[in-house]
């Protein structure tokens, strides 16, 4: 979906208690909206409208009851503005957007709901999305979208708040909650660790092949030597040219510290380093004076969509 406004980061919740232990809240980091100048009587009307919205919207929470059938509904209206802003989009648009391709869109959003509230105790207020509703007011670049959004939506502030700016909502405070949970991972880290306990027990051909049989890994040559100082014009690389050297230097100081004295010749095996993609071991290949040849296996982390995916089969 396009975005209408610059997504922020929400400032409230509702926790949900779990029996037998505490109300666990937070707050996610805040991220200031991009908004363009506006005169000083604009912005304070504006903030009066943000105002008496988030405290309608506050009283209302019924009113975010609705069917899958009239959320669908309502997307279908959104998706229909959407599709007529497009260039060069020529079939209609019952034939380019079916119901059931937005209904499989709608079922994902309300899974991401019960996931928020089942794992992590967390339920998104009124308040909350009633906020999300003033902040796209606020920021957005498509004045003229906006205005169709909701007149496709029968100028209703309820229906605009529970089919926009809900879903952005919890789809971010969901992913910010996924992305800060180390457990989330704890599967991940343990399959690295489990397969360089593997690889220090494994003798010399052992070791190669359990390498070989493996499709994420891959070579890297680091220069253990001064990296050269370069000009600007020689550091732009020509056509044909080969791919510039990696030097150890590059790499973080601890990391450093820990490759240097774990990687001493052919055949030993790094701790395992995790990053925000992967998880990832080195086994020495070849050390000289001058350059240290490794075989990296980066195991990538779980991603929100697959953890998402694994969480439909525990919250139907």
């Amino acid at each position: 979906m396009p975005a209408i406004g610059d997504v922020g980061q929400p400032s409230e919740f509702v926790a949900v208690p779990e029996r037998g232990r505490p109300a666990r809240s937070g707050h996610p980091d805040t991220e200031m909206p991009r908004a363009s100048v506006r005169p000083a009587a604009q912005v304070a009307a504006a903030a009066r409208r943000a105002a008496l919205l988030i405290a309608l919207l506050a009283l209302a929470l019924p009113a975010f009851a609705a069917s899958v059938g009239e959320l669908v509904d309502d997307r279908l209206a959104v998706e229909r503005v959407y599709y007529a802003k497009q260039v060069g989009a020529k079939a209609p648009f019952e034939q380019a957007v079916s119901r059931s391709v937005i209904e499989r869109r709608v079922q994902q959003e309300l899974l991401k709901e019960r996931v928020l509230k089942n794992v992590y105790r967390l339920e998104i207020t009124p308040k909350l999305v009633a906020e999300e509703v003033a902040r796209i007011e606020r920021s957005t670049m498509a004045g003229d979208m906006l205005a169709q959004i909701k007149l496709s939506l029968a100028n209703n502030p309820e229906r605009f708040a529970r089919s926009v700016a809900k879903p952005l909502v919890v789809d971010r405070v969901l992913r910010a909650r996924f992305e800060a949970d180390a457990a989330q991972q704890a599967g991940k880290r343990a399959e690295a660790e489990k397969l360089r306990a593997q690889l220090l027990a494994a003798k010399a051909d052992e070791r190669a092949a359990l390498l070989k049989s493996r499709n994420d890994v891959r070579e890297v040559t680091w220069q253990l030597g001064a990296k050269p100082k370069t000009d600007l014009a020689s550091a732009r690389p020509s056509l044909g040219a080969a791919m510039p050297k990696a030097y150890f230097s590059d790499l973080h100081a601890d990391m450093q510290k820990v490759l240097a004295a774990q990687l001493q010749k052919p055949g030993d095996v790094s701790a395992v380093f995790g990053s925000d993609e992967s998880f990832t071991l080195y086994v020495a290949a070849s050390r000289t004076g001058e350059a240290l040849t490794v075989q990296a296996v980066e195991i990538s982390r779980l991603s929100f969509d697959d953890w998402l995916t694994a969480q439909a089969r525990t919250n139907p």
